[in-house]
């Protein structure tokens, strides 16, 4: 003959949800506009970064040709995600029809710090190699803001 087993079968909860004090509710609105006005700020900085390289791609390959401005924006890529590996997404896209969607893509899932950080990075990369392939001045001269 078995034991006996007891089963143990959950019972619904049919607990009233307290209502939140004043205070709590301020509080979870703050940390929903806080965290809607990052989301809205790392998808800002997403466009800024793709403008940039649009502008970029523009600007450069009628001097070092449409391979090159790529390859150069690749190999940015391949030095900065070291430090932040989440731009491998972006890195390997480069099959892709517009590598910038997916790099733009990627910097929109992460947190501000961390979107900003990247894309400081991926920048100063990007500017530092330009600048050893065809001077500061030059550099300087034709990433400068096309509205300046």
């Amino acid at each position: 003959m078995q034991p006996h087993a007891s089963v143990h079968i959950p019972r619904p909860s049919h607990r009233v949800q307290r209502p939140q004090s004043l205070f709590e509710s301020r509080l979870n609105d703050a940390y929903r506009i806080q965290w809607a006005s990052e989301e809205a700020a790392v998808r800002d900085l997403a466009e800024l970064v793709v403008g940039f390289f649009r502008h970029a791609d523009v600007a450069l390959a009628p001097i070092l040709g449409p391979h090159s401005v790529g390859a150069l924006y690749q190999r940015s890529l391949l030095l900065t995600r070291s430090e932040h590996p989440w731009l491998a997404l972006a890195y390997g896209s480069w099959t892709q029809t517009d590598p910038l969607v997916v790099l733009e893509k990627a910097v929109s899932r992460q947190t501000l710090r961390s979107a900003s950080a990247a894309v400081h990075a991926l920048l100063g990369i990007f500017r530092q190699l330009l600048n050893s392939l065809i001077g500061t001045a030059l550099t300087t001269q034709l990433l400068r803001n096309p509205a300046s």
